[in-house]
């Protein structure tokens, strides 16, 4: 009686095997609506993100498109509320008219370095007509400026500080030999030949105080010969636009630091025209400029 029960309680492999997927089938069921709801969320939400991306970029090009509007709006304003600018009239000499009244003038900066440049290499102006015929002098500015151009025709005097005068007593130093130089008091051969070789390097002397810079030369001894010597005032003078490194540095007044900066301001900003351009150099001080004046040109 047992054993007939437990045969009927008893499960064959192939019901088992029908009981485990059964009870899959049953899982399934159980999972799939849940994928199903997941699967069909996202894309509803990907597309709202899209669709509100959408939208932002849309406005934001709304935005910029506006400021760029309003920018250049405002700048049309600004650059139709700019003053003009105004020229005065006055006479004027442009033979030694200065950068500050060419501005005045209404003369921009290139015309007038032009202007500079004609007067150093080819001379003076000497009629209205030549001021007509330099590069950027329309012929609307020349008749505009035509009534008050004044042309001194006066010659320059060159005034020397030194008047050489036939004195059989008084030695030109800067045409004197070191034989020349050995009658003056304290003055032998080292100092004779000193004094020649520094002049030769200088291109020459325009002061007796110059003397204080050969040395071994004594306050007492240049005190006893300056009342001896005189200076004709024909030195020899660099000329900043056409020598180069070398020429510029072997001179005492200059050396090769300031040497370099003039080939370089020359090679940004063209010839030097004139002193008052010399003058813009940084490294180029006011005792500085007076010391090298007279042994430049340009």
């Amino acid at each position: 009686m047992r054993k007939i029960e437990s045969d009927q309680l008893y499960l064959s492999k192939r019901e088992r095997k029908g009981i485990v997927i059964l009870f899959v089938l049953l899982l399934l069921l159980i999972l799939i609506p849940a994928l199903n709801y997941k699967n069909n969320a996202n894309p509803d939400e990907d597309k709202i993100h899209e669709f509100m991306s959408t939208i932002n970029k849309n406005n934001y090009r709304t935005e910029s498109n506006k400021n760029e509007s309003n920018i250049t709006e405002r700048y049309l304003n600004v650059q139709s509320q700019k003053p003009e600018i105004k020229s005065e009239l006055f006479a004027f000499d442009p033979n030694v008219m200065s950068a500050e009244e060419a501005r005045k003038l209404g003369i921009n900066s290139r015309t007038y370095t032009i202007l500079r440049n004609y007067i150093s290499k080819v001379g003076k102006l000497k009629t209205a007509d030549q001021f007509r015929k330099i590069y950027g002098i329309d012929e609307n500015t020349f008749n505009r400026l035509k009534p008050f151009i004044q042309i001194s025709n006066q010659e320059e005097k060159q005034i020397n500080k030194y008047v050489p005068k036939e004195d059989n007593h008084r030695i030109d130093i800067n045409k004197a030999t070191s034989h020349d130089l050995l009658p003056l008091p304290g003055i032998g051969e080292k100092l004779a030949d000193r004094i020649i070789k520094y002049r030769n390097i200088l291109g020459g002397f325009v002061s007796s105080a110059q003397l204080h810079e050969v040395y071994g030369l004594s306050d007492s001894v240049i005190q006893n010969i300056s009342k001896k010597i005189y200076f004709d005032g024909n030195i020899s003078k660099i000329n900043l636009n056409k020598m180069e490194y070398d020429s510029i540095k072997s001179h005492p007044y200059f050396g090769y630091k300031l040497a370099k900066i003039i080939l370089e301001y020359r090679k940004r900003n063209g010839a030097i025209s004139n002193e008052m351009e010399l003058s813009k150099i940084e490294a180029i001080d006011s005792l500085r400029l007076a010391k090298i004046k007279p042994y430049v040109s340009y």
